[in-house]
């Protein structure tokens, strides 16, 4: 029984419980729900485009979405990095689901070599479960292992720091570069990492120039994958981004909310997770063993710097600087995951070595209960075995819906190759741009400013019924959608809802100056016919989500 409870078979069977983890995903297939939120809704569309238009290598360029959007700006940085190599090779969902298990072997992984070789040596077995557990966080992998990484970068690091592994550790810090964000989460770990470089000099009197190397390494490699965003930044081109036009109207309160939601919850795109009590079952272990194990402070320090880094990064944004605006400085909770998972080992270890075995024990159930609850994309997938479906939870295949829409545009008589303008209501853009529509409506991180202030023309009147869309378009502008008062923000309508629009009061003749020729609609358009538009048809099949409704600009 030893035998099997060795490293190399824990490992294995890490694996083994990744590859269950994943039965679900694999079981519904292209059936399985996604999360849409800043992945359906943007990045993948984006990812199609880009590969269906032969532009996935291009240097320039613009690609058929709103008014030209600049290449550069779109998806990811290089052709070079592992998840874009990822979506280029596979379709759609395989490559989803192979990013997905990438970033959950590499949490997992790199949480238990962090773990057994320098924070809790003395119990592999707690080491284990407290790393699959931290795998199973749902990960927002469109970043890669921005956050999921972490451990294991750290492990890196250390080695450095001892002398040992140096070339697997050094490998192990320039293929990171590749697989995370610069903007996420790598200018915080350099930041880090300059200053441990510096704190040890101070102590020791002498520079690490293994950590060094490793400062270099990084950023010459983080160089390389970013190249075009670097590039962007220092030799910016003469259309100048929307991200320009973005205003400071955060107040102290709602910031204070925004980073205290950080904190007890985990940020949404750096793992979701309920993390206080992790931080309460540290606390006390804290109190009741801190004399017997003095390692413990270091630990209680390390988490009140990180939180003060990202609280101070948080309101950082009251500051009206356009720097300070256009940048979030408060992405130190992309360590937060990894730091609150190492507490929890140090905590279940000082518990199980203190004759607290119950308490370790009823640790463990707690923080698998913390991250299981948040795991709402797991939660939707596993009832989907058995034919559970959730009726507002549309499957990737649902989401898109590429037989549905094959039919509109054979219905229409127009090409799936990006030559046909359109705008969507109570429906993702994402949707149509994913099946070969021109959307002049779109998510994006970057776009032009000038079109930004053409498009508002067209809802203008939507936002001036309402303070929450106008602010939230004005302020920041990034999700340049065919906004109805009506509706919110809210944008998946399913046929099931039978919703209404009664008086949509857009400007038809700026839309028609964007060249648009049909507004797509999850909704009825009741006052279709004062906006000028011609009812073409409404299309569904008994497995679609959506009920579309074509108008056409007339």
């Amino acid at each position: 029984m030893k035998k099997y409870l060795s490293n190399s078979y824990l490992y294995f069977w890490g694996i083994i419980l990744i590859f269950l983890y994943m039965l679900p995903y694999l079981i519904n297939g292209s059936n399985a729900y996604f999360v849409i939120h800043d992945f359906l809704d943007s990045s993948v569309a984006h990812y199609k485009n880009i590969k269906t238009n032969g532009m996935f290598f291009s240097l320039s360029g613009n690609i058929p979405l709103m008014e030209d959007v600049d290449r550069m700006t779109v998806a990811f940085s290089s052709p070079f990095e592992l998840k874009a190599l990822i979506f280029y090779f596979l379709p759609i969902y395989w490559a989803i689901f192979v990013n997905m298990v990438l970033v959950k072997i590499c949490a997992f992984v790199g949480m238990f070599l962090l773990l057994n070789k320098y924070i809790t040596p003395q119990n592999r077995i707690l080491n284990f479960i407290v790393s699959v557990i931290f795998c199973m966080i749902p990960f927002y992998v469109d970043y890669g292992i921005s956050s999921a990484g972490n451990p294991l970068l750290c492990y890196a690091f250390f080695n450095l720091k001892n002398r040992i592994y140096v070339k697997q550790s050094l490998l192990l810090t320039f293929l990171y570069a590749f697989y995370s964000s610069l903007s996420m989460s790598g200018l915080f770990v350099c930041f880090l990492l300059t200053i441990s470089i510096i704190m040890l000099y101070y102590k020791e009197k002498e520079i690490d120039l293994y950590l060094l190397s490793a400062l270099a390494i990084l950023l010459i490699a983080y160089l390389f994958a970013n190249w075009r965003m670097i590039s962007g930044f220092m030799f910016p081109s003469e259309i100048v981004s929307h991200r320009q036009d973005w205003t400071n109207s955060h107040d102290f309160i709602g910031l204070t909310f925004y980073w205290l939601t950080n904190i007890v919850n985990g940020q949404y795109h750096a793992g979701d997770f309920f993390a206080i009590p992790f931080v309460i079952i540290f606390i006390f272990v804290y109190i009741k063993y801190r004399n017997r194990d003095k390692q413990l402070y270091n630990y209680l320090l390390a988490f009140v710097v990180l939180v003060s880094l990202i609280v101070m990064g948080t309101y950082v944004k009251m500051v009206p600087i356009k720097l300070f605006t256009a940048f979030q400085f408060d992405r130190f909770y992309f360590l937060y995951a990894s730091l609150c998972f190492v507490l929890l080992a140090k905590s279940v270890v000082v518990l199980f070595d203190g004759k607290k075995k119950y308490l370790a024990i009823l640790s463990i159930f707690i923080a698998t209960f913390c991250v299981g609850v948040r795991n709402i994309e797991f939660l939707i997938n596993a009832p989907k075995i058995f034919g559970k479906q959730v009726s507002r939870a549309p499957s990737l295949d649902q989401f898109y819906d590429e037989t549905l829409f094959a039919k509109i545009c054979k219905d229409l008589n127009v090409e799936q190759n990006y030559s046909t303008r359109v705008v969507s209501v109570g429906i993702y853009p994402s949707v149509a741009e994913f099946n070969g529509l021109w959307s002049l409506d779109a998510y994006m991180n970057s776009y032009s400013l000038a079109y930004k202030h053409k498009f508002r023309k067209v809802i203008e009147k939507e936002l001036d019924k309402s303070e929450l869309l106008k602010d939230y378009f004005d302020y920041w502008g990034s999700r340049c959608y065919l906004f109805s008062s009506e509706l919110g923000k809210k944008y998946i309508y399913g046929k099931k809802d039978g919703t209404y629009v009664n008086n949509l009061d857009i400007n038809t003749n700026a839309l028609k100056n964007l060249g648009c020729q049909y507004i797509l609609s999850a909704v009825v358009i009741d006052n279709y016919k004062e906006l000028g538009l011609s009812y073409v048809n409404s299309f569904s099949t008994p497995k679609s989500y959506w009920n579309i409704r074509v108008y056409k600009l007339i």
